[in-house]
Parts: C-alpha cells; structure tokens; sequence
C-alpha cells in the first residue's frame, strides 16, 4: 500500500521567502517613512504658511489705522502738496484737505516708563508710526530682542462728548457711552486722547465717575473744544502695538507687544516662530496730481528706509526673513489710510 509524502519547504526555499519578505516589508517601512516626512515637512510648511497670514493680518489692521484718533488723522497731509488758493481759483476746483493737530509730549502723561511711545511734532517718526531701536519699557524676561521695533499709535475705543464743562482750570468730559475697554483704561487712569477732527490732546483723568472724565489739561485746549462742536469730539484710549523679532528659548520669532488699560506693555504675543529678521521700508507719495479730479489723480510713490517726522506713510513694506529648508522671505504691504494724501485730498468742481 502507497502513503502519500507531504513534502515541505527546504531550508533553501524558505531563507529565499523570508528574505523576499524582507525587501517588501523594508520597502513597505520606507515608503511609509519617506511620506511621513513628506507629510510633517509639507504640514510645517502651511503652519508656518499660516502663521505669516495671521501676522500680516494684525500688522495690516494696525497699520490701517495708525496715526488715527477719533475723526482726526495726524501727519496725513504733506502741506507742500496742497495747491494754492490762485491754483484752485483758476481750476475752478475747490480742496477739502485735513489738518494735522499738535500732540504733546507723552512724557508728561503716565506713560513716562514706556519712553518709546510719544507723539510730538519735534522728534516723532510719522505722527504714529514709528520705527526704532529704543526698546525701554517693552518686558523683555527670557526673551532676547533681536531687531528695532515698528511701533503702530492710534486711538482705540473711541466714543463721543455729549458735554464739555470747565470750572477752576478743570475740564470735565460726559460721554455718550464708554466701551468695556475705554472705561478699564479711564478706571486705570492711563494716557486718553481728547481729539476734534483737526486737533488732539493727551491727557490723563484726575477723577472718573460713571460716564464722567474730569482732568487737568497740561496745555490750553483750541478753540474748537466747544459744546458748539460735540459732534466732532471724541475720546480714545491712546494706543500703540510694537512688532519686533525676538529669541523665545532659543528659537527666533516675531513677537507683538500691545500697551495694556493700565498704559504699560504687557506681555508679548508669539505670531510666528521661525523668523529671524524683519527689515521695514515706507512710502511716501512723491506725486499726486491734485488739479484732476478723483479717481483720474495720478499717483508716484518713493521709499525710504526712516519715517518722515511730519507725515504718515501711505505704505509699511515689511520684509520677514523666516528658517525653514532655507532662508526664505515674506514680504508684507500695509496700507496706512491716513498716510494716502492723494485720496484724503478731496476735489469736486465748484458751484
């Protein structure tokens, strides 16, 4: 009688399959590695990608309004651009232009330890856009500062004066409502800006109840603070935001300061990691053809790598220098609204 043999793999046979086997599965891992780090590598990139988008949002926003208290825009308006009476008579053309106001000195408001945020007309950058090596006053713990700062001043919880009093060289302002924001600056006694549309002053509360703000004016107030001006009288917290790269444990990234309700720096915001430099330029226009009327004016732009002392820019170009598989920049335009002298000069023909 036959039996059948079952007649397995030889030793040969099955070193051969387990070495196949091998290759694959080594294969297999590879593969899985190589796009794992594909993955990871493409998914820095859009954090990275991400992060920069966020920062040109908020350096946008506060580029945009730089410079702006109220109804007023400090510095908008090179003087020198504004045509003649005898041009507009002979265009037939009449101008609304807007009027820079005087700031003092923050130096005599509570702002003293933060000597980097000033308005005055004699040493400022821009009337609210700044661009300094002085970094006093920003907190700088377990933090290296690593490039100048771009500093952004403008007015933040701005609400009208239903009334103006002034008894015994005291001032007293009733607003028509106060945001949470304005009321914890008032209630912390920081620096406020009083402002018309065409002047502006800082000032620090000496007492505050309910809607009510009295203070001390350091300098005579224009004419044009009157209960026959209410609708153009305004109060504002005064504001300012600092940009500048830093070293936060041991990586360099870009960092936003923001004064507090209290008018002091607080702690920094990490925006992006990653950036090891930020270097800033500013437009100014160089032309504008101001006889044409809107929106045929045309308009020349030249750049310059410090502020004007008397106008805002009409554009902030900052360029990011970020790490990643090699040193790549990242270039932002911010638009400055009060800084577009060509647009805020405003031609219509004459009746």
């Amino acid at each position: 009688m036959k039996t059948n043999k079952i007649r397995g793999f030889t030793l040969i046979e099955f070193m051969v399959a387990s070495a196949l086997a091998i290759i694959v599965i080594m294969a297999a891992g590879t593969t899985y590695l190589t796009t794992r780090r594909l993955n990871q590598s493409a998914q820095q990139r859009i954090d990275v990608q991400n992060d920069l988008r966020n920062a040109a949002v908020a350096i946008s926003r506060d580029a945009r309004v730089a410079g702006t208290f109220g109804c007023m825009v400090t510095g908008g308006m090179d003087t020198g651009s504004i045509p003649s009476s005898a041009a507009s008579a002979a265009s037939g053309t009449a101008y609304i232009v807007p009027v820079s106001g005087e700031f003092p000195d923050v130096s005599e408001t509570k702002m003293t330890a933060n000597p980097t945020i000033y308005m005055d007309n004699t040493k400022n950058d821009g009337y609210g856009v700044i661009w300094t090596s002085d970094t006093t006053g920003l907190p700088a713990a377990g933090i290296t500062l690593k490039s100048n700062a771009l500093v952004f001043i403008y007015g933040k919880g701005n609400e009208p004066v239903k009334g103006v009093t002034t008894t015994a060289g005291s001032t007293g302002l009733e607003l028509a409502s106060t945001s949470g924001e304005l009321q914890a600056a008032m209630d912390n006694k920081a620096s406020l800006v009083l402002s018309t549309c065409s002047n502006a002053f800082v000032i620090n509360a000496t007492s505050v109840s309910g809607g009510k703000v009295n203070f001390t004016p350091s300098k005579t107030l224009t004419s044009d603070f009157k209960t026959s001006n209410l609708g153009h009288i305004s109060v504002s917290q005064f504001y300012a935001v600092a940009y500048i790269v830093g070293e936060v444990d041991g990586v360099d990234s870009l960092l936003r300061y923001e004064i507090g309700d209290d008018g002091n720096w607080q702690a920094p915001e990490l925006l992006a990691k990653n950036v090891s430099a930020m270097d800033v330029s500013f437009a100014y226009e160089k032309k504008c053809d101001s006889t044409a009327p809107l929106p045929s004016n045309t308009m020349e732009f030249e750049y310059v790598a410090t502020p004007s002392v008397t106008n805002l820019p009409a554009l902030v170009q900052i360029t990011l220098t970020y790490a990643g598989s090699a040193q790549t920049q990242y270039v932002i335009n911010a638009a400055v609204r009060g800084g577009n002298s060509c647009v805020n000069t405003v031609s219509y023909p004459k009746d």
